[in-house]
């Protein structure tokens, strides 16, 4: 258990890797986001450790002007069935998984170290509420395991009783087992997101006809329209 690192809301498990088999959640956490958080285990044990923390509002900011908006969230969705399909046959709309994702309260209270098991995550909670049991369960819950959580976080937000809830990236325990260092889990590809941010600032500024950084910044900051 010493290796693995994992992302929650509420306490409510999203993604988790283990080793050297990990997403990096990083860019979702704005800076000054780490801080001391508790980390719950499945035999009762919690500990208070460094880790990541931010709230779903502040995280979906982020989402939305980084390719997770609605119309980029749903087409992302798309092209994953279908390349699923491949050699499955998912019947999964982004509509009737937008829906169970937003039907879900993850604002209830999250389980006590002593009730807590390893299948307390939202896909599992998902996957029964397409298909209770069976093959059905199982092929839904393998499809969205494998699905970028940027669009499940992005389709959770829409739920507005989810955006106070904390988000949370539990990785300490990479760096106690000596599997990361914390340069490495907040490690980014700078040159390539320099590239892609001054592309897309630039396309950002030219649609709403704001070019200086002062003034693009405050529309950053006060745009209530929803990227497209």
């Amino acid at each position: 258990m010493g290796s693995v690192i994992t992302l929650s809301v509420n306490g409510v498990d999203l993604d988790w890797g283990k080793n050297r088999s990990r997403e990096n959640h990083y860019w979702l956490f704005p800076p000054g986001s780490l801080t001391e958080i508790e980390y719950v285990f499945v035999d009762g044990y919690v500990e208070r450790k460094p880790g990541f923390q931010t709230t779903l509002e502040e995280a979906r900011f982020r989402l939305r002007h980084l390719g997770y908006s609605q119309h980029e969230a749903e087409a992302k969705f798309s092209e994953a069935v279908t390349r699923w399909n491949r050699t499955s046959d998912l019947r999964l709309s982004f509509e009737g998984f937008r829906s169970a994702l937003t039907s879900t309260d993850l604002a209830a209270p999250s389980p006590s170290a002593a009730r807590r098991t390893a299948d307390d995550n939202l896909w599992t909670r998902i996957s029964r509420l397409f298909a209770p049991g069976g093959l059905g369960e199982s092929m839904t819950d393998n499809f969205i395991r494998t699905l970028d959580i940027g669009i499940a976080l992005r389709v959770l937000a829409d739920r507005d009783e989810n955006l106070p809830l904390p988000l949370r990236w539990h990785h300490q325990d990479l760096i106690d087992g000596g599997w990361a260092s914390l340069e490495d889990v907040t490690d980014i590809d700078r040159r390539d997101t320099i590239i892609n941010h001054t592309m897309l600032v630039g396309r950002l500024q030219d649609h709403v006809g704001v070019h200086t950084v002062s003034g693009f910044d405050a529309w950053l900051v006060t745009s209530e329209k929803e990227p497209t």
